[in-house]
């Protein structure tokens, strides 16, 4: 059976640092066996920067211990981005921030789903060939993969 491939938010991941339980379990043993968790090179510097905010000093050796274990990191590649002009035309100045921009065209060419807990995201309902989805509609959908 092959892994789901899950692009991961800022705002996923940043409910992880800060305790949330339904976050916690991104990272249980049962789905990670599953998933292969994507992130771009944004998502990674939010995230330094959120571990700076939080003013957790093992939130660094955390973010590495992801990075080593269940993360990857997607740069763009310049056929996805000649792909994109026309999802970027029509979501330029709509409901997205500029940066979410970068983030949506990584998952729509990598990823199965784009997890995110943003509504404006949500409302999306999918960017390629990524659904993008809420943290407890992934639980949902793992669970009744099991």
């Amino acid at each position: 059976m092959s892994r789901l491939k899950v692009f991961l938010d800022t705002n996923v991941l940043a409910s992880y640092f800060l305790g949330k339980p339904e976050a916690q379990k991104l990272f249980d043993r049962d789905i990670t066996k599953r998933v292969q968790y994507i992130i771009s090179p944004l998502v990674l510097q939010e995230l330094l920067l959120i571990s700076d905010e939080l003013g957790k000093k093992e939130s660094a050796e955390e973010i590495n211990k992801l990075l080593s274990k269940y993360l990857t990191i997607e740069q763009l590649d310049e056929d996805s981005v000649k792909g994109s002009v026309e999802r970027i035309r029509h979501l330029r100045n709509k409901i997205v921030h500029a940066n979410d921009l970068l983030n949506i065209q990584i998952a729509a060419t990598t990823a199965d789903y784009f997890l995110t807990q943003d509504k404006d995201l949500l409302s999306l309902k999918e960017v390629g060939s990524a659904e993008v989805i809420s943290p407890e509609q992934f639980f949902n959908l793992v669970k009744e993969a099991a």
